[in-house]
């Protein structure tokens, strides 16, 4: 099996001062910052969609381990990921 990697695109959004439309293959979702950041928190922050990315890749990857490795069955997950920033 290939995985076929599909390209990341954003351009800005139609709606709001400064946020952004990203788009991944068939799929697309806002972006935005919070109004004390100088959005209209239309959508999650950049930070947060990272955050996302990293709690979906982490649970897809314990999912496929625990199904194909170990038997485990997988009808139901939750991963909750709560960041704490240092510094700014």
């Amino acid at each position: 099996m290939t995985l076929q990697l599909r390209p990341a695109r954003t351009a800005k959004a139609a709606t709001g001062t400064i946020a952004h439309e990203v788009l991944i293959g068939p799929h697309s979702l806002l972006s935005d910052a919070p109004k004390v950041a100088g959005g209209n928190d239309l959508g999650p922050d950049p930070h947060e969609l990272l955050d996302a990315a990293l709690a979906g890749c982490t649970a897809l990857t314990l999912m496929l381990y625990a199904r194909g490795r170990v038997g485990i069955s997988t009808a139901s997950s939750q991963n909750d990921l709560l960041l704490n920033e240092v510094g700014s």
